[in-house]
């Protein structure tokens, strides 16, 4: 069972309409398993989403950027097995714009990469 404790805080500009929006995310007690065996890798996540309004007031404009690491560690030899840490930014129609740090979901479901997710899969294998 996952924890995911939430904060938003919204901004308007001087005529009342929202320009911008701040999410945080913490989650604890997260972890992926394999129903196969019951192996499983506990991970931790913090996450930063800046959501600014290219019009204000039209959240079809949001440029969204997110920040923060998802860490996954192996419970029985205490390494981690892998990591997504740094920045990303979408568009508004969802095109990635650009990132960076050690971005394996972007590699993997934007890239086609998978082989960062190597070592995930294979504590989970056992």
């Amino acid at each position: 069972m996952k924890d995911v404790e939430t904060q938003f805080v919204r901004r308007y500009d001087a005529d009342g309409n929202w320009v911008k929006r701040v999410q945080r995310e913490r989650w604890t007690n997260a972890f992926w398993s394999n129903p196969l065996n019951g192996n499983t890798i506990t991970y931790t996540q913090r996450n930063i989403f800046t959501d600014v309004l290219g019009v204000p007031g039209d959240p079809d404009t949001i440029t969204e950027t997110m920040t923060g690491e998802n860490v996954y560690t192996d419970p029985v030899t205490h390494k981690k097995v892998m990591a997504a840490t740094g920045r990303t930014v979408f568009g508004p129609d969802g095109t990635l714009e650009a990132f960076s740090g050690q971005q394996p979901f972007i590699e993997r479901f934007v890239f086609g990469d998978a082989s960062a997710f190597d070592a995930l899969c294979a504590a989970l294998a056992g």
